[in-house]
């Protein structure tokens, strides 16, 4: 079976590496609340994505605990 003629070189072999080094997230500060916020992403805190509402926070809040309220009460029941 034929083989390289040369092995691959250092330089050569750190470039390919350097590829796979996970780079950190980029975060910018939510316009409203300040937290930071994937770019191009809606801010969970707050709902808001370049100072336009886009989510209702509270009322997500509150049908989960309505959710939990009725998994406990199954619970009980059985």
């Amino acid at each position: 079976m034929p083989e390289p003629k040369k092995r691959k070189t250092h330089h050569k072999t750190r470039i390919r590496r350097s590829k796979k080094i996970k780079k950190a997230d980029r975060l910018i500060k939510c316009l409203k609340c300040d937290t930071l916020v994937k770019p191009h992403h809606v801010c969970r805190v707050c709902g808001t994505y370049k100072g336009t509402k886009y989510l209702d926070i509270e009322k997500r809040e509150r049908k989960k605990k309505e959710r939990e309220k009725e998994d406990k009460s199954e619970g009980e029941n059985k």
